[in-house]
């Protein structure tokens, strides 16, 4: 089990090497709740594939960043949110 500054190293390299991927998420977060603000309203399931797709990406990051545990738990968040 990793130590908690460990954790903490990792999470540090994740937030400095994807800040592009950051940038992107909360421009895509911004444009929805325009989106939202002008009427738009997505169907339940869409709804729901939107709110997994970025769980899904931290779960990415997390097992290709080497946290199994994390990575797993929010496959599984996405996974249940989607479903």
């Amino acid at each position: 089990m990793p130590t908690p500054a460990q954790i903490l190293e990792v999470l540090g390299r994740i937030s400095n090497d994807q800040t592009k991927l950051a940038i992107l998420w909360h421009a895509l977060l911004a444009a929805l709740i325009v989106a939202l603000i002008a009427g738009w309203r997505p169907t339940k399931k869409a709804g729901a594939t939107a709110l997994a797709v970025p769980l899904l990406s931290v779960s990415v990051l997390a097992w290709f960043y080497g946290n199994p545990f994390n990575g797993t738990v929010f496959l599984l968040f996405a996974a249940g949110l989607a479903a």
